[in-house]
């Protein structure tokens, strides 16, 4: 039996109430009722000793974890009940989790270049936009992996329309969080909120970072607050601690 007050005390936080959810089909999953004043110095106390605990936190956008339940996204961006979820994971015609941290073969600047090239470079002149801080509610999910990359493995997140495969997600997060010290705070089915420790500091670094956001998250440049360029996004990540996605 998982030991949650365990959890906490690694943490040297107060016991929160909680109670055990099927979140994906992923069992020892929790939800944590936690003070809307304390909810960042909560998460931020988690995510610190998640490789020790093998609990990784993060906020359900708009509270609603339920997105996360037994009826999750398939392939084709529909709704499956979870008899028929387990039957296609038994089929393998769906990745298991297992299947999904495999991704060392996945060719991220083979993807980065491809995407970059239907993009223009501009000239930096667009106004700065910085991004609110992550959505935190009241509720946290503690997840049992180590590490903020992989989240979206084991939520089986993306796959659909812009929303990139699974593999892709965990690619792109393990290098974000090597080199930046980036991760999840907030996730949605189609929205991510991202805390970053190393932030880019010169155009150089933006541009190439922004390039990873494009191939990541195409409407963040080509739908968001930008002006439909790189050098548009790499300004808004210049020095941002926060970084936020939406796909369509």
């Amino acid at each position: 039996m998982i030991n949650i007050d365990q959890v906490f005390s690694t943490a040297g936080i107060e016991p929160q109430p909680y109670k055990a959810v099927d979140c994906a089909l992923v069992p020892d999953c929790f939800e944590l009722k936690v003070n809307s004043t304390n909810d960042e110095n909560i998460w931020q106390k988690l995510a610190l000793v998640a490789e020790q605990t093998g609990y990784y936190p993060v906020f359900p956008v708009d509270g609603d974890s339920s997105a996360f339940m037994p009826e999750i996204a398939t392939g084709g961006g529909g709704v499956a009940a979870p008899e028929l979820v387990r039957e296609l994971l038994e089929k393998g015609r769906i990745p298991s989790f297992e299947t999904l941290t495999d991704f060392q073969s996945y060719d991220l600047d083979e993807w980065v270049a491809r995407k970059a090239e239907r993009c223009n470079i501009g000239n930096f002149s667009k106004q700065r936009f910085d991004h609110l801080p992550p959505p935190m509610d009241g509720k946290l999910l503690l997840l049992p992996v180590r590490y903020s990359w992989q989240v979206p493995a084991i939520l089986r997140l993306g796959g659909w329309n812009a929303h990139p495969h699974p593999a892709a997600h965990v690619a792109m997060q393990k290098r974000w969080f090597d080199k930046y010290g980036a991760q999840i705070v907030s996730i949605g089915i189609d929205t991510m909120y991202m805390d970053v420790q190393r932030p880019v500091r010169t155009r150089e670094e933006a541009l190439a970072l922004a390039a990873e956001h494009l191939a990541y998250c195409w409407d963040n440049v080509m739908q968001g607050m930008g002006d439909f360029t790189l050098s548009g996004a790499a300004i808004d990540l210049i020095d941002s601690n926060c970084w936020a996605f939406w796909w369509d």
